[in-house]
């Protein structure tokens, strides 16, 4: 089994990426999400709202000789104004909490993040997933953790398959849930 969350939710999603299709990679970070869904479809939106993390994105993007990308320096709860509503996605990828090398203080919020998925569900096609891996050893991550999985149980279990993968064996850890639209 994959020790590193991010390589196993990588090939969690990798078999459901449409070489067609248009991604988002709502928390941008270090870029590294943003290349792997950006070698598997056809267009991705790579958002984040530091400095840093576009820096670094890009710089990635343009060491891997990618041009697929639209990077946006914009928050994760503003992916309707980013993204045209009419555009269907097929995955979403979110890592909350702050990004590594950067600035902690500047943290994904418990309203942003329920704002942005609210967004996001109305944006995936029908088969489509969304990808959260939660931090919750930081201040406020266990707070935007419960928010968010508050959130995913609200949603109508018709139209929505969720499920929560962590591992049981370590302390304090991240964890994902995946959202797939019916």
């Amino acid at each position: 089994m994959e020790q590193n969350i991010n390589s196993y939710v990588h090939k969690l999603l990798l078999n459901h990426i449409n070489p067609t299709s248009c991604c988002i990679d709502a928390t941008c970070g270090n870029g590294f999400d943003t290349v792997f869904l950006a070698k598997h479809c056809h267009h991705v939106y790579a958002i984040d709202i530091q400095d840093k993390a576009i820096e670094e994105t890009t710089k990635l993007l343009r060491i891997n000789s990618i041009q697929n990308v639209t990077v946006i320096q914009a928050s994760h709860n503003q992916l309707q104004q980013i993204v045209p509503i009419h555009t269907k996605v097929q995955i979403i990828m979110y890592n909350l909490g702050y990004l590594p090398h950067g600035d902690h203080s500047i943290v994904t919020t418990p309203k942003g993040t329920v704002e942005s998925l609210t967004q996001a569900i109305e944006l995936l096609e029908p088969k489509g997933f969304i990808s959260i891996i939660l931090y919750v050893g930081h201040e406020g991550g266990q707070q935007e953790a419960n928010a968010v999985e508050a959130f995913c149980v609200s949603l109508d279990k018709k139209a929505y398959t969720v499920f929560k993968t962590e591992y049981l064996n370590r302390l304090v850890t991240p964890y994902v849930i995946l959202i797939q639209k019916e």
